[in-house]
């Protein structure tokens, strides 16, 4: 066995000088890819931090918005609530204004019929 590994070392001496070739190109290879990949990442990180701020200012305008929101809908209910008080209010006025319509009318009707009667009782007076 150990004359055919002395016949092949020729050939090993031929070999070495071209995988320390391939290897030496592979690992500047692997360096330049490392070093890319390195800045995607921090291309990457710097971007997703970005994203991660822009995401808590949009958080922190939706939780101003939903308190908002909550002032508009307090502030509705109270507008509601004085409208039905106003409605209220009006119905009431308008059931005054109807009974005294109609005592005054029964007042003119009233005052017609006394009059009437006075005309008559100062006919009859003079008549007699």
């Amino acid at each position: 066995m150990w004359p055919m590994l002395l016949d092949l070392l020729p050939h090993f001496t031929r070999l070495v000088p071209l995988a320390d070739k391939y290897f030496s190109g592979r690992g500047a290879e692997d360096k330049a890819h490392a070093a890319a990949l390195a800045a995607l990442g921090e291309q990457l990180r710097t971007g997703l931090s970005a994203a991660d701020e822009t995401n808590a200012g949009l958080q922190q305008a939706l939780k101003a918005q939903g308190e908002q929101i909550a002032e508009v809908g307090v502030e509705a209910t109270r507008a509601r609530m004085a409208v039905e008080s106003v409605e209220q209010r009006v119905a009431k006025l308008e059931r005054r204004a109807t009974a005294t319509l109609m005592v005054a009318e029964a007042g003119v009707i009233l005052l017609v019929v006394a009059v009437a009667l006075l005309i008559v009782v100062l006919v009859k007076l003079k008549t007699r």
